[in-house]
């Protein structure tokens, strides 16, 4: 399967910073990781990102940790954070 031809020009990805959409995007690169078979920094020239989402492409480029297991932190301390507010902020 070929992913984007580089004569499309260069290839970023934008990771943004929110809680609710960490374990999306994580998702997302999983999959396409999956459907492509090679890891998400060998697909893109440039890679940014806001808050969380610049610490997830920090600890996957240079941390060298899998997606599996960003998913599963984030989706904990989103769980987390949920019975938090819940106890302690009466909506």
């Amino acid at each position: 399967m070929t992913f984007l031809s580089h004569s499309a020009g260069s290839l970023v990805l934008c990771l943004d910073s929110s809680a609710e959409k960490t374990v999306v995007q994580l998702e997302i690169l999983n999959r396409i990781e999956k459907l492509t078979g090679r890891k998400i920094s060998e697909l893109f020239d440039y890679m940014v990102g806001s808050g969380i989402g610049g610490l997830m492409l920090l600890a996957m480029v240079y941390g060298k940790w899998h997606l599996g297991y960003l998913q599963y932190f984030f989706s904990i301390n989103y769980f987390a954070f949920q019975m938090w507010l819940q106890k302690y902020i009466v909506c």
